[in-house]
């Protein structure tokens, strides 16, 4: 019986320490109820190919182009190749575009990244703070070296998922960006191997814009702000002024009708949300009006 007992206590514990472990993998999940940027590729080519050398005067760039949708690019990965024993180091930026070549930088990737000699990578930068991008807009990656360093360029059509896919322009500039023109040697027709990655912003739900009924002259009220799947503030404005105004939160019954209220939404994350927008109605009734006291009178017949 004790034999018996112990077993039993032996199971008990092992099922209590199931449901600990269970609960410890669940509860995460459970309570995560973050959305994530949607991941994007705003240019992809990997393929091997020959290689234009780079240095601090000699630069190379290849353009992408930012879809419909906001966006933000998070990563850069590009292909390059040290021709000699000796080290080398690279550096890469993003730059606007102006009349379809590189502008103004926009945002270091990578500066002064050192390589071992005889060196053929393909490594990968994460942005310390993703670029947002201007919708239908061309951009581009800006390399430069120092070394017997090149970037690995090919023949094939890069990939996206912008659309319709952009037409991908590849640029050297031998005066440090001061002109641009196309790549000759080996790489004159081709692009560059690349990889530019960002994450398209969603949209957040705003739900509970309850409408409005109130009356003329009746006290202003506070406005209960909708509620949002994302972390942010509201802004509020009257389509008409003249039947319910809005200053601040702050709702004011003008005169007898109907006025939509626009609650615009702007996310604390604008990396990883846009902003957005909800409406509701305020209807405003006539007003009853307060009456002070009338009292009644009394008089003799034949008085003034």
């Amino acid at each position: 019986m004790i034999a018996v007992g112990r077993i039993r206590q032996m199971r008990v514990a092992l099922l209590a320490a199931v449901v600990v472990f269970m609960g410890a993998i669940l509860l995460p999940l459970a309570i995560s109820s973050k959305v994530s940027a949607a991941p994007t590729t705003l240019y992809s080519l990997m393929v091997d190919g020959p290689w234009q050398n780079l240095s601090s005067t000699n630069l190379l760039s290849q353009s992408f182009t930012a879809g419909t949708e906001p966006t933000s690019v998070t990563a850069v990965s590009f292909w390059y190749r040290n021709n000699s024993g000796s080290p080398a180091s690279y550096s890469i930026s993003i730059w606007s575009s102006v009349s379809g070549a590189p502008g103004a930088k926009l945002a270091d990737v990578a500066t002064n990244v050192s390589v071992p000699g005889w060196a053929d990578e393909k490594p990968s930068h994460t942005l310390s703070s993703p670029l947002k991008l201007t919708t239908s807009t061309q951009y581009f990656v800006v390399v430069s070296g120092a070394g017997n360093i090149g970037w690995k360029c090919n023949s094939g059509t890069p990939t996206t998922s912008v659309s319709p896919a952009p037409t991908f322009v590849a640029l050297s500039s031998s005066n440090s960006g001061g002109t641009w023109s196309s790549p000759s040697g080996a790489c004159a027709g081709n692009t560059f191997n690349l990889t530019v990655s960002g994450a398209i912003a969603e949209t957040p739900t705003l739900s509970n814009f309850s409408n409005v009924s109130g009356t003329v002259g009746a006290p202003t009220q506070t406005i209960v702000a909708p509620t949002s799947t994302a972390p942010g503030t509201f802004t509020y404005s009257s389509a008409t002024p003249a039947v319910a105004s809005v200053s601040g939160d702050q709702l004011s019954f003008a005169s007898v009708g109907t006025a939509v209220i626009t609650a615009n939404f702007t996310p604390t994350d604008t990396v990883n949300y846009t902003t957005a927008s909800t409406t509701m109605t305020v209807t405003v009734a006539k007003g009853t009006p307060t009456l002070g006291t009338f009292n009644n009178v009394s008089a003799t017949y034949g008085d003034s």
